[in-house]
């Protein structure tokens, strides 16, 4: 996910006119650790306050994070099996609930459209007949509570860093629908992975 000017904590008081949004989104930084200190427990506690000063996002997610327990649960998830020595698969059965499922399903809703790939000179999306999904995209100002923890069940579950990954997508594939043969690297001598690079990083 990627911040905007509105997200970063030093503005926060400018939302001191609703303060619901202004708890919301400091619990969602808490949760991450962008801009202030990693703190899920305390992200908790301001998404409950969003959720109590009538902000809706914030209480309808407060009940799909509640349904797996305490916030432990979140964080601790199983161990990923072993499906294949070689190649080298990994299974997480059970990653999710559910209700997990069905959140991000509902949140995707009408946000979904056509898929797009990196364009190698702008960097800009682009509609290419390789790609024939449909994608949504939510990005930081548009997250919420589940998502922010999804992510860290992920990086908890591979071991890698949160911070590395890119924002959240909701994939949908009809009958017949692809994303045909490609490579997710980003390719040094082409112009359009150059700012990618050099701020994420090589995927």
């Amino acid at each position: 996910m990627t911040a905007d000017p509105g997200w970063d904590p030093a503005r926060l008081a400018a939302l001191a006119g609703d303060e619901a949004e202004a708890a919301h989104r400091l619990a969602l930084l808490s949760a991450m650790g962008l801009g202030v200190a990693f703190d899920p427990a305390g992200g908790l506690k301001l998404l409950r306050r969003a959720a109590d000063l009538g902000h809706d996002l914030a209480r309808d997610s407060l009940a799909v994070v509640e349904t797996l327990g305490p916030l432990e649960a979140w964080l601790t998830p199983r161990p990923a099996g072993l499906a294949s020595e070689r190649p080298h698969v990994l299974i997480a059965e059970g990653f999710v609930a559910p209700v997990v499922c069905d959140w991000l399903r509902t949140r995707a809703g009408s946000r979904l459209e056509p898929a797009k790939v990196h364009d190698p000179r702008t960097g800009a999306g682009l509609l290419n007949p390789v790609r024939t999904n449909d994608a949504a995209v939510f990005d930081l100002p548009d997250a919420d509570m589940v998502q922010v923890l999804l992510r860290e069940r992920i990086g908890r579950l591979v071991g890698l860093p949160v911070a590395g990954m890119e924002p959240v997508q909701v994939l949908r594939y009809r009958v017949g629908q692809a994303f045909d043969w490609h490579v997710v690297y980003l390719d040094p001598a082409s112009p359009g992975h150059r700012h990618n690079l050099a701020r994420p990083g090589q995927r």
